[in-house]
């Protein structure tokens, strides 16, 4: 934490507009919820933050295993739900509780009997609470500009992690149809400890959801041989947030950093190794301008392998990788 404030307002001392306005927590912030480790969480954002900066951070399921919404709000200062305006753009931020439960008060039950450990909004922030923050947000900066909103579960079928077959927790059912309503949506979500610099830590169907990046540590995608990209500097795991630009217009520029190295990460492939990795959302209500489609995967012609390519196997093991 205190190397993500150093850093992130040494960067934004180099800049024109020098500010960091706010910094988002999506969750997932303490292993267990003692309180010894919300008392050491606060000291550590309220010792490194200043008056510039608003803290925004939201609930989610290892908050809960011994702690309360109670706690989270006294070690937080947030609330269950969270709707601010900074500069003229709209935060939302969302809490879940642990479990989902029906209109009786029951615990939901899967296919398979067990309890459904989902991102169903609290009670201070259900779906009418959230309807209503959009519709407020939408009246106020219409329907190109985005609306920033957080919650710690990624939404079903979006970015790497989120698919038909993922856990319980798959809130799909719950977000999407309020969602679809919001093209110019930017969705950040948590929980998978994708790496922010991976490609598909971004995804543009309806809306725009990211992932936000694992500020402790990120998980292995057996697909992306970079996914530990700390290893070229021999350590053993990464981890990383994102800055997120937003200009008058509206447009967006999102700069995922290795909090490992200390660094911005770099393109990767394509022989752009030395190139600041930076993503583009020009529009966010404007379908046409989105660069992180579907379709990004098309092209005219097939890769070939040069004639002396080699193949690196990589090894996983527990939270850890071993090249090859």
């Amino acid at each position: 934490m205190e190397n993500m404030f150093t850093d992130m307002y040494a960067y934004a001392r180099t800049q024109e507009y020098d500010k960091l306005d706010a910094v988002v927590v999506v969750g997932d912030y303490v292993e267990t919820g003692l309180t010894g480790e919300y008392e050491a969480y606060a000291r550590s954002w309220q010792k490194n933050i200043l008056p510039e900066t608003s803290f925004l951070c939201l609930q989610a399921g290892h908050e809960l295993i011994h702690g309360a919404a109670s706690t989270h709000t006294l070690y937080t200062g947030n609330d269950m739900g969270m709707h601010a305006e900074i500069n003229g753009y709209h935060f939302v931020l969302i809490s879940n509780v642990r479990f989902f439960f029906d209109e009786n008060g029951n615990i939901v039950k899967n296919e398979n009997g067990s309890d459904m450990v989902v991102e169903a909004p609290d009670a201070d922030c259900d779906l009418d609470w959230i309807e209503n923050a959009l519709e407020t947000a939408e009246a106020d900066t219409g329907e190109t500009k985005p609306i920033f909103t957080f919650h710690h579960h990624p939404i079903g079928n979006t970015i790497l992690g989120s698919g038909t077959n993922a856990p319980d927790w798959n809130n799909d059912p719950i977000f999407t149809p309020l969602f679809n309503n919001y093209t110019q949506l930017v969705d950040f979500s948590a929980h998978t400890h994708i790496p922010n610099m991976h490609p598909r830590s971004i995804m543009q169907k309806n809306f725009t959801a990211f992932s936000a990046g694992p500020l402790y540590y990120a998980a292995g995608t057996s697909d992306y041989k970079e996914v530990y990209y700390s290893l070229r500097q021999g350590v053993s795991t990464a981890s990383g947030l994102t800055v997120v630009e937003v200009d008058a217009e509206g447009r967006i520029r999102m700069l995922p950093y290795d909090l490992t190295r200390r660094e911005f990460h770099t393109e990767i492939g394509a022989g752009k190794e030395n190139e600041q990795l930076i993503l583009y959302v020009e529009s966010a209500g404007d379908k046409s301008t989105w660069l992180y489609t579907e379709e990004r995967n098309d092209v005219k012609d097939l890769p070939v392998f040069e004639e002396a390519a080699k193949v690196r196997r990589i090894d996983f093991t527990d939270s850890y990788v071993n090249p090859r």
